[in-house]
């Protein structure tokens, strides 16, 4: 893990990647989706994919909770998708266009299915340590 961290700490692009961190900071979200679709070095894009991955659902975790209807257009401007790609995450997510209003109607994530994804996850949990102990 120590040969790694050298790694990407001497690496320009690892510099280049530390400048993630300010634009988080600064909400600038369209910077940011720009900075982790740029060319990465291979050491890096598995990183950069998981980052990506990891940001796109927590933001529609936000956006589940903050919303209860906005545009397909900010909706892929939060997720840093086109909007046609937005508007099928929606629909993956039981969410509806309004034709009316053109916006798309949020539907919350279900507490009931939050609870079980946490049991799974602490299944998973439980089972990855008795393996390590094995």
């Amino acid at each position: 893990m120590e040969a790694l961290t050298a790694q990407l700490q001497s690496s320009l692009q690892a510099q280049d990647f530390s400048q993630l961190a300010p634009i988080c900071d600064a909400a600038e979200l369209q910077n940011l989706w720009k900075a982790l679709d740029l060319e990465w070095s291979p050491q890096l894009q598995p990183l950069v994919k998981a980052l990506s991955s990891k940001l796109r659902g927590d933001m529609l975790g936000l956006v589940m909770r903050a919303y209860s209807n906005l545009s397909p257009g900010k909706l892929g401007v939060l997720l840093g998708l086109p909007e046609q790609e937005a508007m099928q995450l929606a629909r993956e997510q039981g969410w509806e266009l309004d034709e009316a209003s053109g916006l798309l109607l949020v539907k919350s994530r279900p507490a009931a299915s939050q609870a079980h994804a946490s049991q799974q996850q602490l299944q998973r949990l439980a089972e990855f340590v008795v393996h390590l102990e094995a």
